[in-house]
């Protein structure tokens, strides 16, 4: 599967598609394995957010698949807590 990515200003590159690794409604272990399933199946980019209280099972994620880090995007966005300025993006 080809996944086509998109120029960060910095001259980096990012895949557009990425797996969303949102709340762990059915629990820690089916985000672990639905993670995971992604990663083994092309899908090098997961977008996580604080909100969604999974940073764990994304890293449990990466782990399981085996992929190496430096092949993995991690994009996350975290809350500000009611501080200046809205959200803040990492």
């Amino acid at each position: 599967m080809t996944i086509h990515s998109f120029d960060l200003l910095d001259g980096t590159s990012i895949p557009w598609l990425s797996w969303g690794n949102g709340t762990a409604i059915n629990g820690s272990e089916d985000a672990i394995e639905k993670g995971k399933f992604a990663l083994q199946h092309g899908i090098n980019h997961i977008d996580t957010a604080q909100q969604y209280k999974t940073e764990r099972e994304t890293g449990e994620s990466m782990k399981r698949a085996g992929v190496p880090k430096d092949k993995v995007y991690v994009t996350s966005k975290r809350a500000s807590n009611g501080l200046e300025g809205g959200l803040s993006f990492v």
